[in-house]
């Protein structure tokens, strides 16, 4: 079966975060995939224990075979997951109800966090539902029939291949042509049956286009997970029986003292504070038990 095409949302209504994302759009038919406990309300536990997925349209950044697919059916086992060409993508196709839930990347121990992803969360009314972990093997790939030592280049997403760059150096490969995601690369060298060029991307990228995967486990770190959270148009309701977290945008503007004032809170509400990027001041409160 031929590879699903890349979801692209050029003409879409734009919905700012006043709009009530928990309805659909006029210009769409009502389709829910699960039903609440109360009427337009956030989902509960109990909405979802035991629910299989199947069914729920779950959006996901980059091509078939791309490690944030794998990430959509381990949050959501037997849902149809819908490949989208950008992030910007898969947030619209969730507030615009073409899609139920996103699953996207926040973190990698490795590379760190996606900043792109924070910034569309400040700007779209949707809510993090819950979270997924991935460990990430990077595999080498090639057209049938070519070895390592034919490959003069490789191709793959910036972060894969920072993560597997002394790898790659000692392989004796030395350059690198970064694309938009990891299957996207496996997708241009089988399509153009390139023989001195390879990808770094899954194995499941590798039996999806027919490659041949050269060598595993490639990255230079033993520990490659990323993190992915699960966007919803509703959120969940949160239990007071264990700790949770909690993500919160906080903005500062021209007031130095105002960290300090809000550190200062923190104990009294039984709230830590995780800043998780330094460009802007993006973080998580965990509530202690």
């Amino acid at each position: 079966m031929a590879p699903t095409t890349c979801l692209r949302i050029p003409f879409l209504p734009a919905r700012g975060r006043s709009a009530n994302v928990n309805a659909p759009p006029s210009w769409l038919p009502r389709r829910l995939s699960l039903k609440s406990s109360a009427t337009n309300g956030p989902f509960t536990s109990a909405d979802v224990m035991g629910a299989d997925w199947k069914g729920l349209k779950v959006a996901y950044q980059g091509c078939a075979g791309a490690y944030s697919e794998a990430a959509a059916k381990k949050a959501y086992p037997n849902c149809e997951a819908v490949p989208c060409e950008h992030f910007d993508t898969a947030f619209q196709a969730v507030q615009n109800w073409v899609v139920d839930r996103a699953v996207l990347p926040l973190e990698n121990s490795l590379g760190g966090s996606i900043h792109r992803n924070y910034d569309l969360l400040v700007q779209h009314s949707l809510h993090i539902v819950g979270e997924v972990r991935l460990e990430v093997h990077h595999c080498l790939l090639a057209n049938p029939g070519v070895k390592i030592e034919n490959l003069k280049s490789v191709m793959s997403h910036p972060q894969a291949l920072a993560q597997c760059e002394h790898t790659l150096t000692g392989l004796g490969i030395e350059h690198r042509e970064a694309v938009d995601d990891t299957a996207g690369a496996a997708k241009i060298v089988a399509e153009h049956m390139v023989q001195d060029t390879g990808a770094i991307a899954s194995s499941l990228a590798a039996k999806l286009y027919g490659l041949d995967v050269l060598a595993e486990n490639i990255q230079d770190g033993k520990n490659n997970v990323t993190r992915f959270m699960m966007l919803a148009r509703k959120p969940n309701i949160l239990r007071n029986d264990r700790p949770f977290k909690v993500p919160i945008f906080v903005q500062i503007i021209f007031h130095c003292h105002t960290l300090s004032s809000l550190c200062n809170f923190l104990p009294l509400s039984h709230l830590v504070l995780i800043v998780t990027t330094t460009d802007q001041l993006y973080g998580q409160f965990v509530r202690q038990a």
